[in-house]
């Protein structure tokens, strides 16, 4: 899958399955925002507004929703606060990838 001029769910989701196109300098930690998926999100396409009101205006979803996807999967995944570090990428794709956020994937 070729990487979108503009930030895509779609692609977020084949990214965070495919660490072969994740930049180099990039490394995966849920609990830290700038290596989570907005962090990844940021440096595929150099986005400067790394908070959820920030990804949502790159996404074209709202600010529940980002704030859903973007710091809600421990919770979506049963996991406490002290466990986000279990937070895989993943866990993020296959929630871009559920029925809330289908329309946008494909539209992307």
């Amino acid at each position: 899958m070729n990487k979108p001029d503009k930030p895509s769910l779609a692609y977020l989701a084949y990214a965070l399955r495919h660490k072969e196109v994740w930049p180099t300098s990039f490394i995966w930690d849920y609990s830290m925002h700038f290596t989570c998926a907005m962090g990844l999100a940021a440096l595929l396409w150099s986005i400067d507004d790394l908070c959820t009101s920030g990804m949502a205006t790159e996404f074209n979803i709202s600010k529940d929703e980002a704030k859903w996807l973007f710091l809600s999967a421990g919770k979506n995944y049963s996991l406490t606060d002290k466990d986000c570090k279990n937070v895989q990428p993943e866990h993020i794709a296959e929630l871009i990838e559920t029925e809330a956020f289908k329309n946008e994937t494909v539209g992307c």
